[in-house]
């Protein structure tokens, strides 16, 4: 570091001083040989050119006058000038160097055409073609701030005119990418967050030219078929290894998130290959594979490194089972031993309590006493082994008595000073078992404390959780990544209680999570069979049973209307014509609402699909919300949206009912700070212009979407079936016909039936109702979990 050199204490005041600057290459201190690649880590010396915030600190300073800059990089190029912000740290060997935090090419915007494209991405095109008749050089006057030049311009007053300089400032540094990726069609929010994953728009612009298919992972839709577009007109060759590995980790991809399955024969995956990567052959594409690829002992070793704290910088993307012939993504695989090791220290961690038997069967006794009715074996069963052990689950279908079983054992609980939290995916269905617990339901995100603008939890291993004992009520909806968060976070010698209803409709998630844990018999399962008397007065919980049990409910030549069960909750309405199956939800619909007078957000309909037909959410929403909110409204705003091939237009406007159909991690409320939303999140629209909409969600949180979010929410009078999972409504209509013939099952009925909290209508064609009677989807996900869960399984039988 040379003379200038001084020590930590010396410049411990210093530490955390930003600088910006305009700075170009002295040189590579690391890597040694200049090899480096956009997006690995470097330390460079720069020679400044000009300060623009900050102040230099001279004892800072290389002795050939430059400064020290590490962190991620993009490639430096000789002879180019770098705009870079860097914090001052001390390190402990080399001394005094600035952390980057934000690096990009001093961009020229020499070009009229680059300089239009740059502000499309946030100026009308008016305005564009105001500045443009007015000046010469409109960039100069917005990098000077010429508030007063602006003001020239028809229309253009001060406010407007600061607002443009202020939307400069803020998109100049994204302003190469806005040019150079403007042909990929991405919109300004897409470039933002890829620039923003990157850490600078050069890394995200070498990145994506030098590989077109990163878009896929990078970019919102951007599937397959686009990007390998892209990537053949860039001079890809179809047979090329960019394209075969990137074909295969979409593929394995897509599996786990559309299917939940996180693997696959090797032998389907290289068939495929072969067919798509002519004319390489399939010895060629195998190496391919390899070479990326670990099997059973090398993933030993790297897993026995990674519980060591050791961090593979550069993990394989693929593994391989030796034995099973299967293949999955590498972090996938790594995840699911990381949940079932994290299964295993909970369930043998030192039992914290005893539970003495006479005084939790008096608290069983007087819970029995209040409610008016018995617990069945089943559920006494239930109640000790869950006391008994650190890890178990409670199933059963609806009628079962899963929530009632609860009391007692928070009741125990409660007299042994144990503390308990209870939690769920969706703050619906977190809610849902208060009733019985008494608790206030928590999401999970809210439980472990997600921190948006980190992107982190605050509880984890480190930092567990205080509680005793943790309820995962819905726990089938609960992905591996979310799963493994918070059980990591579950301290050893606390309880674990995963509650579930198999017979559910299989959620859309990575992994298998419940049905993974019952079948591997490593877990302390307790399934409910026995019907309650008392749920059985319910229309309801009856013809669920019978669906669930593939007993038809309707005949074929039945047409008109029947209410059922002894509290007259379930009512069945039936026409063989798709047309009258629409008008029939519809007419019930209104009858509950203008008639009865029952608020339209305690009224739900279910129907299979988005927005393919007349019985498909798309209709339906746009009715229900002429009924419901047709006021006119100079707020309103429509716009044409696709939705799996359908062109359609939605209208939104103050007051709707909306869902949210896309978790976003970092979404803002109106006070500016960042926070986390979820697909399935429900609320209203309380204000709204051209373009932004400010959201209510039921949790009172109040959201603001821009325009070019409002694809990630949509009308929620009616919704699909996978929306609903995890919640319920006071009155719900399902809507079935026999278009909708692919999910035509009996779990999907079932969940339909059972989202009902009191009263049921079921409108459908006859012939569609016993279908999804008599079809069952007997699919089980593939998952590595089973296998790892099932194999300690084995272990301990033979150690007894």
């Amino acid at each position: 570091m040379g003379q200038h050199v001084k020590t930590p204490t010396e410049l411990k005041g210093l530490v955390g001083h930003t600088i910006t600057a305009r700075v170009h290459l002295h040189n590579y201190r690391f890597p040694k040989d200049h090899v480096h690649l956009s997006g690995d880590f470097a330390i460079v010396i720069f020679d400044i050119e000009s300060v623009t915030e900050g102040t230099v600190v001279p004892a800072c300073l290389t002795s050939t006058g430059g400064i020290v800059v590490t962190g991620i990089l993009p490639h430096i190029e000789d002879g180019m000038s770098y705009i870079v912000t860097g914090k001052l740290i001390i390190d402990p060997k080399w001394g005094p160097q600035y952390t980057c935090q934000d690096i990009h090419l001093a961009y020229n915007l020499t070009k009229v055409e680059d300089q239009k494209t740059f502000f499309s991405y946030f100026l009308t095109q008016r305005q564009i073609d105001s500045l443009f008749e007015m000046f010469d050089n409109p960039i100069q006057l917005l990098e000077q701030k010429n508030v007063g030049a602006l003001t020239k311009i028809k229309g253009i007053g001060p406010a407007t005119a600061t607002r443009i300089c202020m939307k400069y400032s803020d998109n100049v540094c994204n302003s190469r990418a806005y040019v150079e990726l403007a042909n990929l069609g991405l919109t300004k929010n897409a470039i933002d967050r890829i620039v923003k994953q990157f850490g600078s728009a050069d890394m995200a612009i070498d990145v994506i030219k030098k590989n077109p298919y990163s878009l896929i992972k990078l970019a919102r839709g951007y599937g397959w078929e686009k990007a390998d577009r892209i990537a053949l007109a860039q001079g890809f060759g179809r047979g090329c290894r960019e394209r075969c590995l990137a074909y295969v980790e979409y593929r394995l991809d897509k599996l786990a998130q559309e299917d939940g399955n996180s693997r696959m024969p090797v032998d389907d995956l290289l068939n495929e290959l072969t067919e798509l990567c002519l004319p390489t052959d399939r010895a060629q594409i195998a190496t391919w594979i390899k070479e990326v690829t670990v099997g059973d002992k090398d993933f030993e070793q790297i897993y026995f490194a990674f519980e060591k704290g050791q961090k593979n910088p550069n993990p394989p993307l693929l593994y391989y089972s030796n034995t099973e012939r299967y293949i999955g993504l590498y972090n996938l695989r790594l995840t699911e031993r990381r949940i079932a090791d994290e299964i295993t220290r909970l369930k043998h961690a030192s039992n914290s309590w005893h539970f003495d038997a006479k005084k939790c069967e008096t608290i069983i006794a007087q819970v029995e006493a209040e409610q008016g009715y018995l617990y069945t074996h089943e559920q006494k069963k239930a109640i000790w082994n869950i006391l008994d052990s650190n890890v178990s689950i409670l199933t059963g279908s609806s009628g079962c008595g899963k929530s009632s079983t609860l009391k007692p054992l928070i009741r125990i609980f409660n007299a042994y000073g144990i503390s308990v939290a209870q939690c769920a995916l969706s703050g619906r269905a977190s809610s849902l078992l208060t009733e019985y617990t008494g608790l206030t339901g928590k999401t999970i995100h809210r439980l472990l404390g997600y921190i948006a603008d980190e992107e982190r939890f605050v509880h984890d291993a480190n930092t567990p959780l205080s509680e005793d004992v943790i309820i995962l009520d819905e726990a089938s909806m609960v992905g591996e990544e979310l799963f493994l968060s918070l059980i990591s976070s579950i301290r050893s010698g606390a309880k674990l209680l995963l509650l579930g209803d198999t017979k559910q409709l299989p959620p859309i998630s990575v992994g298998n999570i419940l049905g993974d844990c019952i079948r591997s018999g490593y877990i302390n399962t307790n399934t409910l069979t026995i019907i309650q008397r008392q749920a059985m007065r319910s229309g309801i919980v009856a013809q669920a049973i019978h669906v669930c049990e593939g007993k038809s409910i309707v005949k074929n030549d039945f047409s008109g209307a029947e209410v059922r069960g002894e509290l007259r909750d379930f009512k069945l309405v039936a026409h063989a014509d798709a047309g009258m199956v629409h008008a029939k939800v519809i007419e019930e619909f209104k009858k509950l609402y203008n008639e009865q007078k029952i608020s339209a957000d305690d009224i739900q309909i279910i129907v299979p699909v988005r927005a393919r037909g007349v019985n498909s959410c798309r209709y339906f929403n746009a009715e229900i919300q002429q009924i419901v909110n047709g006021k006119p409204s100079k707020k309103a705003v429509t716009l044409e949206v696709t939705d799996n091939g359908q062109k359609f237009e939605v209208t939104y406007k103050p007051g709707d009912r909306i869902l949210v159909t896309r978790n976003n991690y970092h979404a803002k409320t109106i006070d500016g700070s960042e926070t986390a939303i979820f697909n399935g999140n429900m609320g209203h629209i309380i204000d709204m212009d051209p373009e932004s909409m400010i959201i209510e969600l039921n949790d009172k949180s109040q959201i603001i979407i821009p325009r070019d979010g409002w694809g990630d929410i949509g009308l929620a009078y009616a919704v699909t079936c996978h929306k609903c999972q995890g919640s319920q409504a006071p009155y719900v209509i399902v809507g079935l016909d026999n278009s909708a013939y692919p999910l035509l099952m009996r779990e999907w009925l079932y969940t339909a039936l059972t989202r009902a909290q009191k009263y049921c209508i079921l409108v459908g064609q006859p012939s569609a109702i016993n279908t999804a009677t008599r079809v069952s989807n007997g699919k089980v996900k593939s998952t590595w979990l089973k296998g790892e869960l099932h194999a300690r399984y084995i272990d301990e039988v033979a150690d007894i």
